[in-house]
């Protein structure tokens, strides 16, 4: 999450200097700013969960964490290990027994909504829907086979998992799911809609109101 936290800066930084340079009044700049930020970590957050699911981000390796918030279908390995499935990005995370973050990948050919059924030893099945695909992966990420699935074995995967709350940072809830994400962009354009629309309904100037009222 570190990552995450460095792009936020950036963003913050970015925002705040346009808004301020631009704002004849600061509550208004900080208004602007807060929309900004809004509305970029909504876009960064959709658009990043896309280029994840497509592989796009694979560079970043197993040692980068995606935020995870809320997700379903996570089961526990016997070592005490939790296995997440994070469906919207197409990867799939493994957390110790505290939840602290160990490592986590792409899965090939997913996006879709994925499911997980534990095996034996260290090892646990991803089916993915739309590709058809049970992968069998071991806890540190290496792939031991792929095949086609049955639809017997994806109504089985539907039952298995439970849901869980990944210890996740508030501001990077916008990254978890593509519906926080468009909510976030979509504060972010009502805010600076208001901006927009309280500028335009501003008083008269302090000399033209006088001028206004002499002529009256």
């Amino acid at each position: 999450m570190k990552l995450a936290a460095i792009v936020l800066s950036l963003l913050i930084t970015f925002a705040w200097s346009r808004s301020i340079s631009r704002s004849p009044s600061p509550l208004k700049g900080v208004a602007k700013t807060v929309g900004i930020i809004l509305m970029l970590t909504g876009a960064g957050g959709f658009l990043g969960g896309g280029l994840s699911a497509a592989g796009a981000l694979n560079w970043l390796g197993d040692s980068f964490e995606w935020p995870a918030g809320y997700a379903s279908g996570a089961i526990t390995t016997s070592a005490g290990l939790h296995v997440v499935p994070l469906s919207p990005t197409g990867r799939v995370q493994i957390y110790d027994a505290n939840w602290k973050f160990l490592r986590g990948w792409h899965i090939p050919r997913s996006g879709k909504p994925m499911h997980l059924t534990p095996t034996r030893g260290e090892q646990f099945h991803v089916l993915v829907a739309g590709s058809h695909m049970d992968y069998l992966f071991d806890i540190d990420g290496r792939l031991v086979s792929g095949k086609e699935y049955s639809s017997q074995d994806w109504q089985a995967a539907q039952h298995t998992g439970t849901a869980v709350a990944v210890p996740t940072h508030w501001w990077l809830l916008s990254f978890t799911d593509p519906s926080f994400s468009w909510i976030t962009m979509m504060a972010g354009i009502v805010i600076q809609f208001l901006i927009e629309k309280i500028k335009n309904v501003n008083p008269l100037p302090k000399d033209q109101a006088t001028a206004t009222a002499s002529n009256g």
